[in-house]
């Protein structure tokens, strides 16, 4: 039997502008697993959800519900152990695109406080 690597269930995001008290639904009920071993893209047109989506993994977004487990942490719970176990480099940024890859995610590494070897 695998083991998760990821776990999202019924996560939902609804962004709210109290001025106009419109509500916009970024993300609603998304529900998938990722199991060890296996390889995973996030793949869909603008504002399907997918920086929403990176966003509340790497907790720079509340999500409005559902449960998230990155190897067994729960997002609620445990949101440290859930960031030091993912590692996300957005397309848009690039340091120095002339660097190579080795500098780049030392750097990643580095900003997000990962042990390095």
């Amino acid at each position: 039997m695998s083991k998760n690597a990821l776990t999202v269930e019924n996560l939902t995001k609804i962004y709210s502008n109290s001025k106009t008290k419109k509500q916009n639904k970024a993300l609603t009920n998304l529900t998938f697993e990722v199991k060890q071993g296996e390889v995973f893209g996030l793949l869909g047109p603008n504002g399907a959800g997918k920086t929403t989506f990176l966003s509340i993994l790497g907790g720079t977004v509340i999500k409005t519900s559902g449960q998230v487990n990155v190897w067994g942490f729960d997002l609620d719970k445990n949101p440290r152990q859930v960031r030091a176990s993912l590692g996300i480099v957005p397309q848009e940024v690039n340091l120095e695109a002339l660097e190579n890859s080795p500098t780049n995610l030392f750097y990643y590494a580095k900003k997000q406080d990962l042990m390095l070897y």
